[in-house]
């Protein structure tokens, strides 16, 4: 690849959640960029033949399953057309766009997790599939690459997000530091506005006034604050080790902005409140947070903000 260009993989299965997924990168990532790769894993059956098959043990054939394998074939022939001209219209040229159409081999997890692994920068999938009733995100093709697909970042697109700013969750751990790095890396100087965010909770929940409070009570008070105090000159620190690393990436430095929120009482809840507020319709989450042993994508915070931010993009990295 030339110099500056990252390859990215969408995996589309048809739906308009997941043109909308092209649509994004389409407008997140220059022309020029980015090599993008449109990729469909396509059954042979219907997945409830499939799942009926497996559950029953009957072996049978499907009658009309060549005929409903062609139509397959030309839905997603036509949905290609549709996502590869959203694409040269932002710019992009035939050579940098690839459609790769297989055929169901290990499960559709699997056969996207496998083609994720040759190199690429960025796995994208929409929020929703095919059925309107269910998240994608909650069903067992996104849960299996969000588990097991740890190497490869992952962008979840839902609804139809604006790319002209990007919030990057901080908690000062290397996870977060390398989230930062990656928005760096795919992005460089055509990075848009960019928010450095730092959350941690404190004493809201406390109802009480202070001359109610016991001498023990405001104690704790007192030493919270002052813990509060010097995480915010920490975070001062890391927030300056960010902006380094992302000007050294060809970001520019006016276009980046950094906040400590403390006294709050949901960490995921600021975050969608900060990005609702601010107009960060993409959200960047390191795989990994303070803890070395827990993934932070299954810690509550970031599994949270996957929850709330259900209108949004958002970036799982690490």
């Amino acid at each position: 690849m030339g110099q500056g260009e990252k390859k990215i993989l969408i995996s589309v299965d048809g739906s308009e959640h997941s043109f909308e997924a092209v649509r994004y990168v389409a407008q997140m990532l220059p022309a020029g960029r980015a090599k993008v790769t449109l990729f469909h894993v396509i059954s042979r059956l219907p997945d409830s033949l499939l799942d009926v098959k497996k559950t029953s043990g009957i072996g049978y054939k499907f009658v009309g399953s060549q005929a409903w394998e062609q139509h397959q074939e030309k839905k997603i022939g036509d949905f290609m057309e549709r996502a590869s001209r959203i694409l040269k219209t932002a710019g992009y040229s035939t050579d940098s766009i690839s459609v790769v159409v297989r055929q169901r081999k290990g499960g559709i997890a699997r056969d996207i997790g496998r083609e994720a692994q040759k190199g690429y920068d960025a796995l994208v999938l929409g929020r929703r599939g095919v059925s309107r009733f269910k998240d994608f995100i909650i069903g067992s093709v996104a849960n299996k690459l969000i588990d097991h697909l740890q190497n490869v970042p992952l962008w979840v697109v839902g609804g139809h997000p604006d790319t002209k700013k990007i919030l990057v969750a901080m908690d000062g751990s290397e996870g977060a530091m390398a989230a930062a790095e990656y928005v760096g890396n795919v992005l460089g100087d055509a990075c848009p506005e960019l928010l450095l965010l730092n959350v941690v909770r404190g004493l809201l929940a406390l109802e009480l006034s202070y001359e109610e409070l016991s001498f023990e009570e405001r104690d704790l008070i007192k030493l919270t604050k002052e813990e509060l105090e010097k995480a915010k000159v920490e975070m001062e620190s890391v927030f300056e080790d960010a902006t380094k690393k992302l000007e050294q990436k060809g970001v520019d430095i006016r276009r980046i902005k950094t906040k400590f929120v403390s006294e709050a009482i949901s960490r995921a809840g600021s975050i969608i409140e900060e990005a609702d507020k601010g107009g960060y319709d993409t959200i960047v989450v390191g795989r990994r947070g303070l803890s070395k042993v827990e993934a932070f994508f299954m810690g509550r915070v970031s599994s949270k903000v996957m929850q709330l931010a259900k209108e949004k993009a958002l970036w799982i990295v690490g």
